[in-house]
């Protein structure tokens, strides 16, 4: 397995798979990551797709998983408008983009057709006109609605045997089938609906060949399928490890009304599905609004709950105060009846001294004055 940097984006439109790369290209240049196509990968998930990105540092990974969680990511522009995005670290999925020299790739199908490349390739299978050239193939591929590459450098047995082709030569194929995609076919073939890509071929210890590659030359949906290609006004079909064409008229009619009734098919699907969409929205958009109401009941009851508590910790203080200032106030009137008490007694006790010095106070009196009578007598005597 690989050691890059991968991140799988889960819950995208069900889009083109090209204008679904496009799109993802965009939104991910404004978080400063700048990716090309082939670092991107678009996988079915059932009613959504999902993009695998590989990515150059472990610092994308997190600016990109950091930015899904955020509310001003951009990404819901490609996502179901009902379904949450999410994003997660995976192992790379995606092969070495290396061949071994006669590694087997399996066998032709409908989606893969292999071609030797021996000889002038530009004279020969790049050369519109031939018996089976590119021309002819990108229309059999592209009528079928379906992906599917041509491998140049592939033997009919399925073994890697590579194409030879410096720089230079390179430069001059891309070229070459740019000119056949918007010249020889009609209507011409944008760009968004194919890729060209060269594989180097390695030994099988590893080693180099040396300009030894396999030409891959990828063709995408096309979506708006108004009209079946043609080459030369000749109409073709790709089949299981075989190109059909040119077709009679009969066979196009017969075609052309398949293709009619799979499209109005789609259309209805499409209806439906945004029906569907528009019905799970409504759905999304009324569970949203009951768990708001639920929060703000459930919000209410707390707020009423710390009321009610708040209230009942404030009466309890409040009777604990009572209680206090009722306790306070009975110790200060046992304390007050208590002195009045001792005043009292105090009063009463001194009441009796006096009265006791009173009847001493008389008895010296009459003593007194019985002395001085006495001394008086004693006197005249």
């Amino acid at each position: 397995m690989s050691t890059e940097f991968v991140i799988e984006v889960n819950n995208l439109k069900r889009e083109n798979d090209t204008i679904l790369k496009k799109a993802i290209q965009d939104v991910l240049k404004k978080l400063n990551v700048n990716i090309s196509v082939d670092n991107l990968e678009i996988e079915e998930c059932g009613e959504t797709k999902s993009a695998i990105i590989y990515l150059q540092s472990i610092d994308e990974v997190r600016e990109i998983n950091d930015s899904i969680n955020n509310n001003g990511f951009k990404f819901t522009q490609i996502a179901k408008p009902y379904k949450k995005i999410s994003a997660k670290r995976i192992q790379s999925k995606r092969p070495l983009t290396v061949y071994e020299y006669e590694e087997y790739l399996g066998d032709e199908t409908r989606h893969r057709e292999f071609k030797e490349g021996g000889g002038n390739i530009e004279e020969n299978f790049l050369r519109t006109g031939q018996k089976r050239c590119l021309a002819n193939y990108a229309c059999g591929i592209v009528n079928n609605r379906e992906k599917g590459t041509v491998y140049v450098g592939v033997n009919d047995k399925g073994r890697v045997v590579g194409l030879r082709c410096n720089h230079e030569k390179r430069d001059r194929l891309r070229r070459r089938i740019a000119q056949i995609m918007k010249c020889d076919l009609n209507p011409p073939l944008s760009t968004i609906h194919y890729s060209v890509k060269f594989v180097p071929v390695h030994r099988t210890d590893g080693y180099e060949l040396g300009d030894i590659f396999v030409l891959e030359i990828t063709f995408y949906t096309v979506d708006k399928f108004s009209q079946l290609y043609t080459v030369n006004g000749e109409v073709y079909q790709k089949s299981d490890a075989c190109l059909f064409g040119p077709l009679r008229p009969a066979e196009i009619l017969e075609w052309e009304a398949q293709i009619i009734h799979k499209q109005m098919k789609e259309a209805r699907n499409i209806e439906l599905q945004e029906i569907i969409e528009k019905y799970e929205i409504d759905k999304a958009e009324k569970k949203r609004e009951i768990d708001m109401y639920k929060k703000m009941n459930e919000e209410e009851k707390i707020r009423r709950e710390e009321k009610e508590l708040s209230f009942k910790r404030k009466k309890e203080e409040f009777e604990t105060e009572v209680s206090r200032l009722k306790q306070i106030h009975e110790d200060k009137e046992r304390s007050f009846k208590r002195n009045t008490d001792q005043l009292i007694a105090e009063r009463e006790e001194k009441e009796k001294e006096n009265y006791q010095l009173q009847r001493e106070k008389s008895k010296l009196v009459k003593e007194n004055k019985t002395l001085i009578h006495k001394s008086k007598v004693c006197v005249l005597l």
